[in-house]
């Protein structure tokens, strides 16, 4: 059993308007902490959204769309 900080594959991030919204309110949080003073919280916030714009963007675009036929 793997742990999953997010489950990435879940319906409810399907639409890219809930996948935008949710990395831009991460992205803003972070922002708020870091004019806040508190560069600890700031820097737990922008590695979370970097997390999750490598789970909702980056990671999907290198999953091959089909699996490779194999060669007879």
């Amino acid at each position: 059993m793997r742990f999953v900080l997010v489950e990435f594959d879940a319906p409810f991030y399907r639409p890219l308007w809930r996948r935008v919204a949710v990395l831009a309110v991460v992205s803003v949080w972070s922002v708020v902490e870091f004019l806040a003073g508190s560069t600890g919280w700031g820097a737990f916030t922008a590695i979370v959204a970097a997390y999750l714009a490598w789970g909702f963007f980056i990671a999907p675009a290198m999953k091959p769309s089909e699996p490779p036929k194999p060669e007879p």
